[in-house]
C-alpha cells in the first residue's frame, strides 16, 4: 500500500487549477504523461472563486525533475503553472508569548498572551475573542505562518545557515526555498553542513524543510 503523501522533494504544486475540472479529471490527463503520480489532492486555504491549488505527489524522482523545470503542465488546452511544494516549518513556538525558539526562562513576557488576540488569557474566557495577532496587527492567529515576524524570522535564519552551514547539526539537511536561492543556485537546494562526512553518506538524514505559503504560493 502506497503511502498518501511523498516526500517534500518529490511533489509539486498545480496552481490555479480550474474548479470545473474534478481531482479525478486532472488525475487522469496528467497521469497519461507522468505515471508515477499516485496522489493528488486539493491544498488547504487555496479554494479561490474560479479555481485552487493541487498537490500532486509522485513517485519517481525523474519525473518530478521534467515537471519542475518544464514551463508548465497542460490541462484542458491551458498551460498550467506549476511550483516546489514545502512542507510545512518546524519551528519552536513557546506558547506563553506565541514567539519562536525561545523558552521560559529567556521570555521577557508579561504574561501569558492568547495567540489569537494577544490579551492575558488568565483574565477571561478567549475562544469567542476577535483574531488579531498582537505583533503585526493582522487578522491571523500569532502562531500563523502568515505572520511578518514568522516569515522575517525563518527568512534571516535560513540567511545565516547559509553563510555558516557548519551551524547545522551532522544529521540535518535543509530545503532550500525558491525564493532565498541566488540565481547560480537555481539547481541547489538542499543546505548541508559539509564539514561533517555523515551528511553526504547517511540517506536515512533528516530534513527540514520551509513552507511555500510563508512567499504566498499557496
Amino acid at each position: 500500500m502506497q503511502p498518501k503523501h511523498s516526500p517534500p522533494q518529490q511533489s509539486i504544486v498545480l496552481k490555479f487549477a480550474p474548479n470545473y475540472i474534478t481531482n479525478e479529471e486532472i488525475k487522469n490527463e496528467i497521469g497519461s504523461a507522468y505515471k508515477s503520480i499516485y496522489n493528488l489532492e486539493k491544498m488547504k486555504g487555496s479554494m479561490m472563486e474560479k479555481s485552487r491549488h493541487i498537490r500532486l505527489a509522485l513517485t519517481c524522482s525523474d519525473e518530478y525533475k521534467k515537471i519542475i523545470n518544464s514551463n508548465g503542465l497542460t490541462l484542458n488546452e491551458q498551460v498550467m503553472e506549476v511550483n516546489e511544494f514545502l512542507a510545512s516549518p518546524r519551528l519552536l513556538i513557546y506558547s506563553k508569548c506565541n514567539d519562536p525558539e525561545h523558552i521560559r526562562r529567556n521570555c521577557l513576557f508579561q504574561y501569558d498572551a492568547c495567540r489569537r488576540c494577544g490579551n492575558d488569557r488568565s483574565t477571561g474566557e478567549y475562544r469567542e475573542c476577535t483574531i488579531c495577532c498582537h505583533r503585526c496587527k493582522q487578522s491571523h492567529l500569532s502562531t500563523d505562518f502568515k505572520c511578518s515576524l514568522l516569515i522575517n524570522y525563518r527568512r534571516s535564519l535560513l540567511y545565516r545557515l547559509k553563510e555558516k552551514p557548519n551551524l547545522l547539526p551532522p544529521n540535518i539537511q535543509l530545503f532550500i526555498s525558491t525564493e532565498c536561492r541566488a540565481k547560480d543556485e537555481k539547481y541547489n537546494k538542499i543546505l548541508i553542513n559539509t564539514k561533517n562526512k555523515l551528511n553526504s553518506n547517511n540517506m536515512n538524514t533528516k530534513q527540514i524543510v520551509f513552507n511555500h505559503s510563508i512567499f504566498h504560493h499557496n
